[in-house]
């Protein structure tokens, strides 16, 4: 079910500084194959709001639940998790263990 356009506007508009380099994982898989087909193949690609963005976004509305549950696809955001099976997400203080 894709966002509204409302609510992609307030990701973009809030986190759109956050779009840096250092949280993507530069393994080699991701520097030879990945990185290239992303940004030079597809430029619209850089475009997308960053997955953990949305994440950090969804979280916030949702006033920091216990846990939650949530499905976005991946042709609608950049994945700057690449490869990771789990990890902690801090947010505000609270800190998520996300599971793919």
């Amino acid at each position: 079910m894709p966002f509204s356009a409302l609510y992609k506007l307030q990701v973009l508009q809030d986190l759109s500084s956050q779009r840096s380099s250092s949280t993507i994982m530069w393994s080699p898989l991701f520097r030879l194959i990945v990185w290239p087909y992303r940004r030079c193949l597809r430029p619209s690609y850089t475009q997308r709001p960053l997955a953990s963005s949305v994440l950090r976004s969804y979280i916030r509305k949702r006033a920091h639940p216990s846990w939650t549950s949530y499905f976005v696809e991946y042709r609608q955001v950049q994945d700057d998790h690449f490869a990771e099976k789990h990890f902690n997400f801090d947010v505000d203080g609270h800190n998520y263990h996300i599971l793919r």
